[in-house]
């Protein structure tokens, strides 16, 4: 009789198992670019970031050749770094409010 009651007890344990992993991936399924987004989010705005600090340490620091009005093609590196943390962050915060999935709490 404990054997049948520990069976029942592991059925409805791995029937709740599979409930949240089906739940899991159907968000998933329906916020596929929720992750990927992010990452390139990461990636655009710590590009910016670091660059930019980078730029900042170097010329602090008396490198020659490190200026902060130097250029590429004709913009300011630094405004491209920038951009590159403006566009980061808001890729990220857009991702964050509209393609995370609904949380269960």
């Amino acid at each position: 009789m404990a054997a049948l009651f520990h069976l029942a007890l592991a059925l409805v344990a791995c029937t709740s198992a599979f409930e949240r992993m089906k739940q899991k991936l159907k968000n998933e399924a329906d916020y596929p670019l929720f992750i990927p987004l992010l990452g390139a989010s990461v990636v655009i705005g710590g590009k910016g970031l670091t660059d930019a600090l980078l730029t900042f340490a170097k010329v602090s620091a008396g490198m020659r050749g490190a200026s902060l009005a130097e250029t590429f093609l004709g913009v300011p590196v630094l405004g491209i770094d920038a951009v590159c943390v403006v566009v980061g962050v808001a890729l990220g915060a857009y991702t964050w409010e509209n393609q995370r999935p609904p949380s269960d709490a």
